[in-house]
């Protein structure tokens, strides 16, 4: 019987990636964990039902009053912690 070893595995590369994607569209404010639909709890407290929510170019929403707060201490997003850019009210 013949004794034929097989050569060692060698790997000479790996590559690694990460892939996440977000929607948007969450239903929630990450902030103050209210729905984008009912509002925030600025406008709640206020009895107004029309509280504005905005989208970033990071793709994650939030209403206009707990961003706005949010972004007076820090520019980044508190999701992702990217630059905050606004791309559009939803």
């Amino acid at each position: 019987m013949v004794d034929i070893q097989k050569p060692p595995l060698v790997i000479k590369n790996i590559h690694l990636g990460f892939t996440s994607k977000v929607n948007c569209c969450t239903s929630d404010c990450a902030i103050c964990l209210n729905s984008l639909e009912i509002g925030c709890i600025e406008c709640i407290s206020q009895g107004k039902n029309n509280c504005i929510s905005i989208k970033g170019q990071c793709n994650h929403g939030f209403h206009e009053h707990c961003i706005t707060s949010w972004l007076k201490k820090c520019n980044k997003c508190p999701i992702d912690k990217n630059d905050w850019n606004t791309v559009k009210n939803f």
